[in-house]
């Protein structure tokens, strides 16, 4: 047996391949926890391979992280919940270890993947976005959205310190992330939860002051979504967990202080030469609804 010193680095990544390949996906999520962990422990490996170095260990590596991404990918389109929730836990586990060497561009591995389903032109992040879109617009279980959410918004939030990524990445794909995110909550809907409202909002918080001019067309319908929630009554919304709530309101304390902090911030994607009238208009509409509600 060989000295623990001389295990190869890419070993852990192999137990993962492994791991999924043989455990049934009704199985997955009791694994996945684990899966995640040792993901993380490999920032380093998946950091240093590009998949191009003709070297032994980093070209196993390398065979072991295309393996990886394909099985995520596989996953991420699966007929399955469990199959789905598992790869949108384990993509996360992937971005936040690999980083730049993860949100780059990396065509001859997920190009084949990709003429499968029928598209082009995306890097391995923004194939895994575009399934991630399809889970807010399907009626996916509460839990997969959120960790979705989770998941782009932390995309997002990494390519802030690469120019190109953000131009390649997260200009095109901001729009049709927040457009899904309001769907969530139209007009229409019989209930949603207040979980997956505060992810929502937590995630508009952290993307917009970096983003203002992406949620500009949305301005109207954000501040439509978070007015009811500034000071809400409990009988504002017909949310799902709204019974289990222990101070007897339709939405949790974090979910209201994540609204005002959304209707603050949603004032900045106005033109800087308009920013003060858009205060301005703000502040006029919330003393209006005020005095609405006083005369009830």
């Amino acid at each position: 047996m060989a000295p623990l010193n001389q295990v190869p680095a890419w070993y852990p990544l192999r137990s993962v391949t492994q791991r999924i390949a043989l455990t049934s996906v009704e199985q997955l999520p009791r694994i996945v926890p684990s899966l995640a962990l040792t993901i993380s422990t490999c920032g380093g490996l998946l950091a240093e391979v590009d998949g191009q170095s003709h070297k032994k260990n980093q070209s196993d590596a390398a065979v072991l992280i295309h393996k990886l991404k394909t099985q995520l990918s596989t996953l991420l389109q699966d007929k399955s919940r469990e199959a789905r929730w598992s790869a949108v836990v384990l993509v996360k586990a992937i971005i936040e270890a690999g980083g730049w060497s993860v949100l780059k561009e990396s065509e001859k591995w997920v190009r084949p993947l990709l003429d499968l389903i029928g598209v082009s032109g995306f890097n391995d992040s923004q194939f895994w976005q575009s399934c991630l879109y399809t889970f807010l617009q399907r009626p996916e279980p509460a839990t997969t959205k959120k960790l979705s959410i989770l998941t782009l918004t932390r995309i997002f939030l990494l390519t802030q310190e690469h120019p190109t990524l953000i131009r390649e990445i997260t200009t095109p794909s901001l729009p049709t992330f927040i457009a899904n995110c309001l769907r969530s909550f139209s007009d229409g809907k019989a209930g949603y939860s207040d979980s997956l409202l505060s992810s929502v909002l937590w995630a508009f918080g952290e993307l917009l002051p970096h983003h203002p001019s992406a949620f500009r067309p949305f301005v109207g319908q954000i501040r439509k979504l978070v007015l009811p929630l500034l000071a809400p009554t409990p009988s504002d919304l017909p949310l799902d967990d709204a019974t289990s709530d222990p101070t007897g309101h339709s939405v949790s304390e974090t979910t209201i202080q994540r609204a005002q902090q959304v209707f603050v911030l949603v004032n900045g994607c106005a033109p800087k030469n308009a920013q003060s009238q858009e205060w301005a208009q703000a502040f006029s509409d919330l003393l209006e609804q005020t005095h609405e509600t006083a005369d009830l």
